[in-house]
């Protein structure tokens, strides 16, 4: 079992529809792949955590590379994980309550979701570097 989280840049036209079709798809063909996570849209970026068996995260990270609705796929984690944190979430969809206008604002929001703290931070190195 693994935890990944990555963060992607959305294509400029992406469009409310494109996400939720994203959601739907994951939800119908992630239980019989083994995975479970969460994706976020936020600021033109794609934020997903993914939990699963090593061959499927592979599997997964290869078919995202050939979707055109984002390009600049960036690993910020990749560990060993001995339980799942979300098992029941088939790929659940964050919408945050108000929109971002500081990175602490998004780092405080996904605390409040229970994102395991491992992944919180690897979201927050990346979202300082990307501001200097």
């Amino acid at each position: 079992m693994e935890r990944l989280i990555y963060v992607s840049t959305a294509i400029p036209s992406l469009a409310g529809g494109d996400v939720f079709d994203i959601i739907q798809k994951s939800s119908l063909r992630n239980p019989d792949r083994g995975i479970t996570g969460f994706l976020c849209v936020v600021g033109g970026l794609f934020f997903q955590y993914i939990e699963g068996d090593t061959s499927a995260l592979d599997k997964l990270l290869g078919d995202l590379a050939h979707d055109p609705r984002h390009h600049s796929i960036t690993i910020l984690g990749r560990w060993a994980a001995d339980k799942r944190a979300f098992p029941a979430w088939k790929m659940k969809r964050i919408h945050l309550s108000q929109p971002i206008t500081q990175s602490a604002d998004f780092i405080a929001q996904l605390r409040t979701l229970g994102i395991p703290e491992d992944a919180v931070r690897k979201v927050e190195q990346y979202l300082a570097v990307r501001q200097d």
